[in-house]
């Protein structure tokens, strides 16, 4: 017994001393030799794979807490100028919740992030350079074995899914962050910075009832704040996720080098804030973004060979309101899971729509800002009925949403042509003209009809004309086809009459009249109201439409 007493001592003697051994060699790994060689070996091995400067300031790990800190990380350019960097990054493990079977940090963070982004020549991004080239895949395999297929080491495809480890996060910190983008590609250069870039991201789990929450928060050039706001169900099958995100008092003056590009003008004034709100669930996302610009106007010109001949000063005389506020509500919806959904392109479409109305349809445009109503909007503008100068009911409500809209639109100025149609308008009028002078005779004489016809027809024609075509109505043995000889004057004086020129102008004029009668009653600045010249259009199903030419105060 005392022999197994000894040897037991002994052995409890020797495990203390290699458990303390490797305790201290724990301790001086992580308090000596890590700050002393993880600076190089990181610095050194991260330079080879990325092919440029890597520095590091420090690497420390608190053997106790398990806290591990990476400081003063920079990766640099052949010009020595930082690419990405960061002054601390640091994460906190918890040993305690390992006797629970969970993975757990108690925090994640990076404070400082540093991040200088250029766009070069060509479109190409210097961040892209970071990234190592993968090796070319070798298809060389030894005599006699098999090639390896993609397939071999893939769990088979009715395998059920091995549940994921509990792994927790308390938090996800970014701190401080900054963000420089330069575009080099655009004369004379454009340049913004995205500063005080804050982040925390909570709830992180691999437990399927895991719910995510998201902040984030930052600067635009010193100016602008930018906020986001998001719930996310990772787990949840198919994903959910709802998020807010929003963009207050970006000053658009910035944006100077590409409106002038394209526009011709340098940015004035004007700031810009947007809502973007998003909701997934069930595979179906519903999406809306509004936007606000305020007090926006364009500067001096700005030379550029690129700017395009549109009527950009049109736009935005139709955009903005009295206040100087530009409001675009541009919403988005539709079923992710279906192969053609893009979501960049149904916004993209849907904004193309918007700014494609507005500029070819401007009437159409104003219409809609005074009234909903999807008839009116299409009627695109007043229409009166061959050869007649009446408002009708709905022309009436046409004019009250085209004024209401122009009353909310302070730069635009409406200058109403007048419009006939030579052959259809002229039509009408002959047409209204014989029956009202065939009214007239009924009611002066008794003669028959064809007779009253006839009066009418020599009145417009001469007698000559009359005779002459007498003698082609009749028969061979000399009698008159009554029927057929009044038919064909009742088309010829409708039809055939040559046009009047002054009849159709004073048509048109009198059409053009009626609208700027109607529109100053609805309580319009005459100031911005003009009469222009008669103008021949083409008449459908039986209407003319009026001409409405619209500028922009100042411009012409």
């Amino acid at each position: 017994m005392g022999n197994q007493k000894n040897f037991l001592q002994k052995v409890l003697r020797w495990l203390g001393k290699f458990l303390l051994g490797v305790y201290l060699a724990y301790l001086i790994f992580s308090l000596v030799l890590m700050p002393f060689l993880a600076p190089w070996i990181i610095g050194s091995q991260a330079g080879k794979i990325l092919k440029r400067p890597v520095k590091v300031r420090g690497v420390f790990f608190n053997p106790f807490l398990l806290r591990f800190n990476l400081n003063g990380f920079k990766i640099l350019d052949h010009d020595k100028q930082e690419m990405v960097g960061f002054d601390k990054f640091w994460a906190d493990f918890s040993f305690i919740r390992l006797w629970k079977k969970e993975l757990h940090f108690e925090s994640i963070g990076l404070e400082g992030v540093s991040v200088n982004v250029v766009l070069l020549e060509g479109a190409k991004v210097n961040l892209l350079d970071l990234i190592p080239t993968p090796p070319a895949a070798s298809d060389v395999t030894a005599p006699g074995q098999p090639k390896a297929s993609l397939a071999q080491g893939l769990p088979a495809a009715n395998s059920p899914a091995k549940p994921l480890p509990l792994l927790t996060v308390g938090k996800v910190i970014l701190k401080n962050g900054k963000v420089s983008f330069a575009d080099q590609a655009i004369a004379p250069g454009f340049r913004t910075v995205i500063s005080k870039i804050n982040a925390q991201v909570t709830g992180i789990s691999t437990a399927p009832e895991a719910q995510v929450k998201v902040f984030f928060d930052c600067l635009m050039d010193d100016k602008g704040t930018f906020n986001l706001e998001a719930l996310v169900w990772p787990f949840v099958q198919p994903l959910k996720l709802e998020a807010t995100c929003t963009l207050n008092n970006y000053i658009l003056t910035v944006f100077t080098p590409y409106v002038g590009k394209y526009t011709g003008r340098a940015v004035k004034d004007g700031s810009l804030g947007i809502n973007m709100n998003y909701a997934l669930e069930d595979n179906q996302l519903r999406a809306t973004h509004k936007i606000l610009v305020q007090n926006f106007d364009f500067g001096d010109k700005y030379p550029s060979p690129d700017a395009l001949n549109l009527p950009f000063g049109l736009a935005l005389g139709l955009l903005e309101d009295g206040q100087g506020r530009i409001k675009i509500s541009l919403p988005v919806t539709g079923n992710i899971n279906e192969p053609k959904f893009n979501y960049f392109r149904l916004l993209g479409q849907v904004a193309g729509n918007f700014f494609l109305k507005m500029v070819t349809q401007p009437l159409s445009f104003l219409v809609s800002l005074g009234n909903d109503d999807p008839g009116l909007q299409e009627m695109g503008s007043v229409r009166f009925a061959v050869g007649e100068a009446e408002l009708t009911q709905q022309n009436q409500e046409w004019l009250k949403a085209l004024v209401k809209g122009l009353k909310d639109r302070p730069k635009l100025l409406i200058r109403i042509n007048g419009s006939y149609d030579p052959v259809s308008d002229w039509r009408a009028i002959r047409q209204k003209t014989f029956e009202n002078r065939y009214q007239i005779l009924q009611q002066e004489s008794l003669r028959p009809d064809d007779r009253l016809v006839r009066q009418i027809y020599t009145e417009f024609f001469g007698l000559r004309s009359y005779w002459e075509l007498t003698g082609k109505y009749k028969s061979k043995d000399g009698k008159l086809k009554e029927e057929e000889l009044t038919a064909e004057m009742k088309r010829r004086m409708i039809e055939d009459a040559p046009s009047n020129q002054l009849a159709l102008n004073a048509l048109a004029a009198l059409r053009a009249q009626l609208v700027y009668d109607f529109i100053l009653q609805e309580g319009f600045d005459p100031a911005r109201l003009s009469l222009g010249s008669n103008q021949e259009v083409q008449s459908s199903l039986g209407w003319v439409p009026l001409e409405f030419t619209v500028t922009v105060f100042g411009e012409s």
